[in-house]
C-alpha cells in the first residue's frame, strides 16, 4: 500500500511540474461522440487525399521509372526537348533533380495519408490549407515558366494549359473544399462540448 501511494504521488507531482512547462495550445482529444462526428468529416479529407496521392505517385513513379517521358506522357525530364538533347551527365542531373522531386512526392504523400487517419480536425484543416498553397506555389514561377518552354517548343503544345488546369482547376479547389468541411468540423466540435 505504502509503494503504491508514494507511486500515485510521484506520477502526479511528474504531471503537475511537466504541465508548468509544457502548456499545450490546444487540445485535439475529443469524447467517442466527437471522434465518431469527425471520423464522418474526416472522410472527405481522405476521400482528396487519396485523390491526391494517386496523382502525386503516378508522377513519382514516372520520375523513377520512366524519366524519359516513353510510357505516359507527363511532367518529366524527357518531356522537354532539352534533356532529349542534352549531353549524358547534364542528363544524369537532370534525372537526379526527377528524383529528388519524387522523393518529395512521396513523403509528402504518405504525410497526408497518417493526417488523414487522424481524429483532429484542427490538424486536417490546417493540411488541408498547407496542401492548397503548396499548390498554389506553382504559379509563382513554374507556370510561366513551363508555357515560356511550350512556346518555344521545349515541351509538347497544351502541356502548360494541363498542369495548370490539373492544379489550379481541381487540386486547389478540392483542398480548399476540404479546409472549408474541416473548420467547420472543428466549430461544431466546439459547439458541442460548450
Amino acid at each position: 500500500p505504502r509503494r503504491a501511494e508514494v507511486r500515485r504521488r510521484g506520477a502526479a507531482s511528474r504531471r503537475s511540474h511537466c504541465a508548468m512547462y509544457v502548456q499545450p495550445q490546444f487540445s485535439c482529444e475529443l469524447s467517442y461522440d466527437e471522434a465518431a462526428y469527425c471520423g464522418a468529416e474526416g472522410m472527405v479529407f481522405l476521400v482528396v487525399a487519396v485523390i491526391f496521392v494517386a496523382i502525386e505517385c503516378i508522377n513519382a513513379w514516372q520520375q523513377y521509372f520512366d524519366n524519359e517521358n516513353k510510357r505516359i506522357d507527363g511532367l518529366v525530364p524527357g518531356a522537354f526537348q532539352g534533356y532529349v538533347t542534352a549531353p549524358p551527365d547534364a542528363k544524369a542531373v537532370l534525372e537526379f533533380f526527377g528524383l529528388f522531386v519524387a522523393n518529395g512526392k512521396l513523403i509528402s504523400s504518405l504525410l497526408l495519408l497518417i493526417i488523414a487517419s487522424c481524429d483532429c480536425a484542427r490538424t486536417r484543416a490546417l493540411a488541408a490549407v498547407a496542401s492548397a498553397g503548396g499548390c498554389l506555389l506553382y504559379f509563382v514561377r513554374m507556370h510561366a515558366m513551363l508555357v515560356a518552354f511550350e512556346a518555344s517548343g521545349a515541351v509538347r503544345p497544351r502541356l502548360g494549359l494541363e498542369i495548370g488546369d490539373l492544379i489550379g482547376k481541381i487540386v486547389v479547389p478540392l483542398w480548399l473544399f476540404v479546409a472549408i468541411v474541416e473548420v467547420r468540423n472543428v466549430r461544431r466540435a466546439k459547439a458541442k462540448t460548450a
